[in-house]
């Protein structure tokens, strides 16, 4: 009786060995640039573009011109709602550099980000916004 037990905690040793051995190893994502850093870069880069200064009215202006944007930068944009003055966007996971380059782009439109929450995706080097709330700036 005495040496199943044994070879029982002997097996069972030896199998909490193994799964500490070859367990899967978590890699670590790379930290996410501050929300300030990216929008100063995008405030910057918007500085050298010209682009017609954006007069949406409806939705569906909102939705062309967010369509544009997202196509010029490699972006998925959706947006929820839109009226003259402003709007409520999201944006898909897409790497840091085309975020900053699509806001750059809203940036040189003339819209303004009155808030954002930014959440950073599964891979290293990319991002989502959920909620993103532009305003048309004056």
């Amino acid at each position: 009786m005495f040496i199943k037990i044994l070879l029982f905690v002997l097996a069972l040793a030896g199998s909490a060995f193994l799964y500490l051995k070859f367990k899967p190893v978590e890699k670590p994502v790379s930290p996410l640039p501050e929300l300030t850093q990216l929008l100063e870069r995008a405030e910057i880069q918007s500085e050298a573009l010209t682009l017609p200064k954006a007069k949406p009215i409806h939705l569906a202006d909102w939705q062309l011109l967010m369509q544009q944007v997202a196509d010029q930068n490699g972006l998925q944009i959706g947006v929820r709602e839109g009226n003259a003055l402003q709007a409520e966007i999201y944006i898909k996971e897409g790497s840091v550099e085309s975020f900053v380059n699509g806001f750059a782009d809203m940036y040189a439109r003339g819209l303004r980000v009155q808030s954002i929450r930014l959440l950073e995706a599964g891979e290293p080097g990319q991002v989502r916004a959920e909620m993103v709330k532009l305003l048309v700036s004056p």
